[in-house]
């Protein structure tokens, strides 16, 4: 598990033997098994209207400051594409790959962390909220991916279960 595009290099030239990365994968170059899907987040401190919401659509982060991932994260590509889609370009005033601390650190606390309700939905964070961006059309997977044409062992499909325990499954 490491930056989604590295692991997808790394599992076709063969350094991994699999890897845990972000959907959408291409099916023609890896054997992909989806762990979980779920919805993208608003990451927000309870001084913010979004944080007593039960969920928000993209078009409510028009005009809104954004942290997400960098660009070798599909989250900032699944982000830039959703708003695009509903007509603005995102305002992303900061990318990371610790997108939790970075939220948190932000001088004033007004801007929406976007992320993976899968991971930040189960996690409490004092002062902070996952709120879920409900949409049909764009969200996140969780996948395991190997060379294609591999079986995986029983040790891989045991990570497999584990890791399914770690995500948050009820929105």
């Amino acid at each position: 598990d490491s930056v989604d595009l590295l692991c997808e290099e790394e599992v076709l030239n063969g350094t991994y033997d699999m890897a845990i990365t972000a959907g959408l994968v291409d099916g023609n170059k890896f054997a992909v098994k989806l762990l979980r899907k779920g919805p993208l987040c608003a990451f927000v401190h309870k001084s913010h209207p979004f944080y007593e919401r039960e969920s928000i659509g993209y078009s409510d982060l028009k005009n809104q400051r954004l942290i997400t991932t960098n660009s070798n994260f599909k989250t900032y590509h699944q982000l830039t594409e959703a708003c695009r889609y509903y007509g603005f370009e995102p305002d992303i005033a900061a990318t990371t790959i610790t997108l939790r601390d970075t939220c948190r650190s932000y001088p004033d606390r007004t801007a929406v962390g976007i992320s993976t309700y899968l991971i930040l939905g189960k996690i409490k964070y004092q002062d902070f909220r996952a709120v879920p961006i409900a949409d049909d059309h764009y969200g996140w997977e969780l996948v395991l991916i190997a060379q294609k044409g591999r079986r995986l062992s029983d040790v891989q499909n045991e990570l497999c279960r584990k890791i399914l325990n770690c995500t948050y499954e009820k929105i």
